[in-house]
């Protein structure tokens, strides 16, 4: 969520609060971290003096900025009367210290939408402060956050087509790390059974349950390969094959699905001659 925040008061001072709006939701929540008061009134101002004003009528002149730091103001929003009355400090506009209270626009009177972006300058009018003290206090800049963007979700295969994917090939470029280079005869010390060409290769074969687009599972692969192999080293994964029916096709770790990648040239001899073999079954989505 988008937001406006005004800052009033200070640590330490008997009275500190903040007032943050909520452009998508319309509302204001007001968090008093010091101090409690009655919140009356909302004050706007777009920061340039033309002299527009607000009239304010007889019933509400106790409500007005007068003197306060400010060019001149351009509207403003009543929640509620001076004065506790019967309801005392339970009355719902009384804020005090530690409570955090939220109005809607309606709350204050206010039809459509706020256009606090213009200017940004929020006064306050309270009363019944710590006791009976009144504010008239002002924020000219409010500390704008905008909405959390979450970041796309990663995309490097596209969703497979009928036939659905038989197996999948990770394949490691391990170069002369002895670990995984094996030996001619086929007999490595414990990683590989394949030729020492310098690729480790892990073929999952595909359970027809588990998802057509490898994008939804492959983090659950790779962490069970790495789980395996504690001594490979991630940064050499350089790519995938995906098998289907008759067809298989090479992708690099791109983010995007729908180039053409090219496989390494060891990719023919490596489809026939595989290191380690899983199932999707053994994965946590199964």
């Amino acid at each position: 969520m988008a937001t406006y925040t005004w800052e009033y008061g200070g640590a330490g001072t008997g009275l500190h609060f903040t007032i943050v709006y909520d452009i998508d939701a319309g509302t204001f929540t007001v968090n008093s971290l010091e101090g409690k008061f009655d919140l009356n009134a909302l004050w706007w101002d777009d920061g340039e003096n033309d002299g527009s004003g607000v009239k304010l009528s007889k019933t509400d002149n106790s409500l007005n900025m007068n003197g306060s730091d400010s060019d001149d103001w351009d509207g403003m929003a009543k929640l509620s009367s001076a004065g506790l009355g019967k309801e005392g400090e339970n009355k719902s506009s009384f804020i005090s210290e530690g409570e955090t209270a939220t109005f809607s626009l309606a709350d204050f009177g206010i039809t459509g939408d706020f256009d606090v972006a213009n200017g940004g300058t929020l006064g306050v009018r309270a009363t019944s402060v710590n006791g009976g003290d009144s504010i008239k206090l002002v924020d000219k800049e409010p500390v704008y956050t905008p909405d959390e963007v979450s970041p796309p979700a990663d995309d490097h295969f596209p969703e497979w087509d009928s036939p659905s994917i038989s197996h999948v090939t990770f394949y490691f470029e391990t170069g002369t790390d002895p670990y995984y280079a094996g030996d001619d005869s086929g007999i490595v010390g414990s990683k590989g059974a394949n030729d020492p060409d310098g690729w480790y290769t892990v073929k999952f074969d595909v359970d027809t349950e588990v998802s057509n687009d490898l994008d939804d599972w492959v983090n659950d692969a790779l962490a069970l390969i790495y789980a395996d192999n504690p001594d490979l080293d991630q940064t050499t994964l350089a790519g995938v094959s995906i098998k289907g029916g008759t067809t298989e096709i090479w992708y690099d770790f791109d983010n995007d699905p729908n180039d053409v990648d090219t496989p390494p040239s060891v990719w023919i001899v490596e489809k026939q001659e595989v290191d380690d073999t899983y199932s999707t079954a053994d994965l946590p989505i199964a």
